[in-house]
């Protein structure tokens, strides 16, 4: 809908009577229009992350590969955010995204270091997600993830925080 339509202009009464329920119904599961975006963003990044989880001993480069091949399976909807002004709710996702999977990454006990990294890189793959979003995303995933990496510092070699391991 955010596609055809702008965000402010579209109602509640559209959003129910699209998914097929009454207006009572909307309001017991969401409080507001953006609880919908959130719903979707959610769902989405859970499922793309259970996906990651599932492949035990997949490297760093394919993990952020699969990350960009999974943002480029939503364009349209991340391009629809960005041109409603939006996007704060997809930096909201990576943000979870990230703190929930970056275990799965990374090995230390350090909780202050490990929290600064994931604010590090909850604002690379943010810039990067919503600029490359705002270019139409021509760009292939795995050019993408090349220059995620180049500018990250996150090689297969991993220097920097992933080569120590944040020991």
């Amino acid at each position: 809908m955010l596609e055809k339509q702008s965000y402010e202009s579209i109602t509640v009464t559209q959003i129910a009577t699209m998914a097929g329920v009454s207006r009572m119904a909307f309001y017991r599961n969401y409080e507001t229009k953006d609880d919908v975006i959130k719903g979707f963003l959610a769902s989405s990044f859970a499922g793309f992350s259970h996906g990651l989880q599932e492949e035990m001993g997949i490297s760093k480069r394919e993990a952020i590969t699969r990350y960009f091949q999974f943002i480029y399976g939503i364009r349209a909807e991340i391009q629809a955010l960005i041109d409603n002004q939006k996007e704060n709710l997809l930096y909201e996702q990576i943000s979870l995204h990230l703190r929930d999977t970056i275990g799965t990454l990374v090995e230390t006990r350090d909780s202050d270091r490990i929290r600064y990294f994931i604010a590090a890189m909850r604002g690379i793959f943010y810039s990067i997600t919503i600029e490359w979003g705002s270019d139409g995303c021509r760009q292939r995933p795995e050019e993408m993830a090349r220059i995620f990496l180049e500018i990250s510092r996150v090689k297969d070699g991993l220097p920097g925080i992933f080569e120590e391991g944040i020991n």
